[in-house]
């Protein structure tokens, strides 16, 4: 069989791809900008909206690098998600006349596998080996959020244990992606300036503007990277459909006034410990606490 020729297919792809690239980057990088400065504010909705165009853009250019429509099928069906029993039985790419048909089959598939796979999947309760926090379920404080009008929600859940402060954020904003991602990087920087607030209330300043950047506060920010050194970071994704519950300790840089350069998966648990359980059943919505009482 004589496989159809991609229409789109353009002997210079490669330029074409890298351009398409770098404008996603660029975008990317954009949007995590504007999380930054107001999460969810006019500017952040216009950049994720451009992260978006180019993501789709960056989808058109991939279609330039395939010669032929069986080509563009084959990789297409290689991104699919696992079958939920390991088997699983896919078109022929060659039996392709378009595009639109290979992506319209791609969806259906993605769809399919989403769905067999929505029960959701829970970690044992167990304290993971090796792991002091949340171990003991009377010292672990517990609290539903909302950040910001319209903001995020979360799942929050502390304790200190061996001189650091452990903040475990569960949510259910998806799994690892970058508008997730971004979620998370913002609403755990507010939660370690209001830490370092409350036990050290003159750090208001270091969140004004760039006021970690001015030598008038010098001293204050001494005393707020102490406070900020002694945080560590957890992630429990929730369960729902076709998300898998998962928990993991982040890696993240304090630049003095918020996170930075996250590492998701600095040590993923295989385990759930009982106090981060007993809060996702027992916890009081709408209640609002702070994290720690000001020493």
């Amino acid at each position: 069989m004589h496989d159809q020729a991609n229409p789109f297919f353009d002997p210079g792809w490669r330029d074409i791809l890298k351009q398409a690239r770098a404008r996603h980057e660029a975008a990317r990088h954009a949007a995590e900008d504007a999380a930054r400065t107001e999460l969810g504010g006019l500017a952040h909705r216009a950049a994720l909206a451009d992260l978006e165009a180019t993501r789709q853009h960056l989808h058109r250019a991939e279609r330039t690098r395939f010669s032929t429509i069986a080509d563009y099928a084959a990789w297409r069906f290689a991104a699919l998600p696992p079958a939920r029993d390991g088997f699983a039985v896919l078109a022929d790419p060659h039996e392709f006349s378009s595009l639109a048909a290979v992506d319209e089959a791609f969806e259906r598939l993605r769809r399919q596998r989403q769905d067999a796979s929505a029960d959701p999947v829970l970690l044992r309760d167990a304290q993971p080996p090796g792991l002091e926090a949340f171990a003991d379920t009377a010292k672990a404080v517990t609290s539903w959020r909302r950040f910001g009008s319209g903001g995020p929600e979360a799942l929050i859940s502390a304790c200190e244990t061996d001189g650091n402060i452990h903040i475990c954020i569960a949510h259910r904003w998806g799994g690892i992606g970058p508008e997730s991602n971004l979620r998370y990087l913002h609403v755990a920087s507010l939660l370690a300036q209001e830490t370092i607030t409350l036990r050290l209330p003159d750090a208001q300043a270091l969140f004004r503007e760039d006021g970690f950047r001015m030598a008038a506060n010098r001293d204050i920010l001494r005393g707020a990277n102490k406070i900020a050194a002694r945080l560590v970071l957890y992630r429990h994704l929730l369960p729902g459909a076709g998300q898998r519950e998962e928990f993991a300790r982040v890696s993240l840089v304090w630049n003095g006034a918020r996170f930075i350069e996250p590492d998701w998966e600095a040590e993923i648990y295989g385990t759930l410990p009982l106090a981060l359980r007993a809060a996702t059943v027992s916890l009081a919505e709408g209640r609002s606490l702070p994290l720690f009482p000001a020493p």
